[in-house]
């Protein structure tokens, strides 16, 4: 299957409860302090919670978890499978979160990012958000400054009558 197959073959939905174990495997790979399933429980549970995966012939490939209030969103988790890395993935589930938090009313989104994470802080400068300040030591294990970056949304045009 050729990259613009796979990227066209992703399925995009809502996280749930049969996607956690598949969800927590990806985290553990990804993460150093990774998320347990009970986290990914309580964010199906949260009205204020969103999340979205990828799945690639019935296989979790990519998810995202953030919260939404009011008109203001922070991307909490992004994660694609290493070996759909590099190839369009991301930039495609980070476009389904955008969209999503646009359909909700939002009208900006905040993430934090490791500063050695290069690879992230491209694809999200590539996707429209700009850097904004350094969070010092921000993560742990190994303790890292995160870089917070915005994305102003621009809402959806008036449905012409």
């Amino acid at each position: 299957m050729s990259e613009t197959e796979i990227i066209e073959s992703i399925e995009f939905r809502s996280l749930t409860e049969d996607d956690i174990p598949f969800v927590v495997e990806l985290e553990e790979k990804n993460f150093s302090i990774p998320w347990s399933a009970q986290s990914f429980t309580n964010i199906i549970k949260d009205d204020f919670s969103c999340s979205i995966v990828g799945i690639l012939e019935g296989e979790v490939v990519a998810y995202s978890v953030f919260g939404v209030i009011e008109d203001y969103s922070e991307l909490w988790n992004f994660a694609v499978t290493e070996r759909y890395r590099r190839i369009g993935v991301g930039g495609r589930l980070l476009n389904q979160v955008i969209d999503l938090c646009r359909t909700s009313g939002v009208s900006t989104i905040f993430l934090q990012v490791r500063e050695s994470n290069l690879a992230a802080q491209n694809l999200y400068k590539k996707n429209g958000f700009t850097y904004v300040m350094v969070q010092k030591n921000y993560y742990h294990t190994p303790v890292e400054d995160a870089l917070v970056f915005r994305l102003d949304i621009i809402p959806p045009a008036p449905k012409r009558k």
